[in-house]
């Protein structure tokens, strides 16, 4: 089975009806999720913002790997989670600029995604091991993980088609 992950950006709310109306009355697109739904398993759909202290941005380089991290939180903690992160981010940011981090407002709730560019596994397991030594990313992890109910990792691999290959 595979796995596949779509990141669409709109300019709000308005952005997202102007498209979604387009592509209902794209008659290409039409065909293709004709096409598309007999070989889908499930599909889940999330419409997120940004955090306003992570804004969205093009990877530094394009291509290697990237890790969308998923957290779904105990209702309620968000903010707290927020507020952790926001000094976390800066511990991370020495090694490693983020892609970015979106939370979830419709669909399921109480989901934080973020992005993480590498080029490869092995820079990826270096970055990381390289935050712990950074004061202040251990209390951030500390303080953040109790908040959680459900984490995961996953390792992206961009598609031909795609903006960030």
């Amino acid at each position: 089975m595979h796995v596949m992950l779509h990141i669409w950006e709109f300019e709000g709310y308005l952005g997202h009806a102007q498209e979604m109306d387009r592509l209902r009355n794209d008659p290409i697109y039409q065909k293709f999720l004709k096409d598309l739904r007999p070989l889908l398993i499930s599909r889940d759909n999330q419409i997120c913002l940004e955090f306003a202290f992570w804004k969205s941005r093009p990877p530094v380089a394009l291509g290697g790997i990237y890790e969308m991290r998923t957290y779904l939180l105990k209702p309620g903690n968000l903010l707290e989670w927020e507020t952790n992160w926001r000094r976390g981010l800066e511990c991370r940011r020495q090694f490693c600029e983020p892609v970015g981090a979106w939370f979830s407002q419709l669909g399921k709730l109480n989901y934080v995604h973020h992005m993480w560019n590498y080029p490869d596994l092995e820079t990826r397991k270096k970055t990381r091991e390289q935050a712990w030594k950074v004061d202040g990313w251990a209390e951030t992890v500390y303080n953040t993980v109790r908040l959680i109910e459900r984490m995961e990792a996953n390792i992206l691999l961009p598609m031909d088609f795609s903006s960030l290959k």
